[in-house]
């Protein structure tokens, strides 16, 4: 399973929210990009629910929380306090499990 530092202190290079039809499931597919490392993409399978209220213009990712809970995987990569959920997290999704997908 993937964590939280896997995601902070990258660059946010797309996000994509899609349907899955062989498996009638959302997810959600997050690319990532760090100066002098190979980009990396991660996977968020049984996606239940996500929220982006961010401008698009900020897409280094300096926090992130990644928890895991009664309500699946809690994913923000951009949380009000790190490290737990808030009212006041912006970017987030949850989902039934994250990984990273093969290159």
């Amino acid at each position: 399973m993937a964590s939280a530092a896997d995601f902070r202190d990258a660059f946010l290079k797309s996000l994509i929210v899609g349907y899955d039809w062989e498996c009638s499931s959302h997810f959600a597919e997050i690319a990532l990009r760090r100066v002098d490392s190979p980009d990396r993409k991660f996977r968020i399978e049984g996606l239940s629910a996500c929220a982006v209220f961010e401008d698009f213009a900020s897409q280094y990712i300096s926090q992130c929380t990644l928890l895991q809970d009664q309500d699946g995987i809690y994913l923000c990569l951009d949380p009000h306090i790190e490290g737990r959920r808030s009212d006041k997290d912006n970017y987030w999704l949850v989902g039934a499990s994250v990984a990273e997908c093969p290159n």
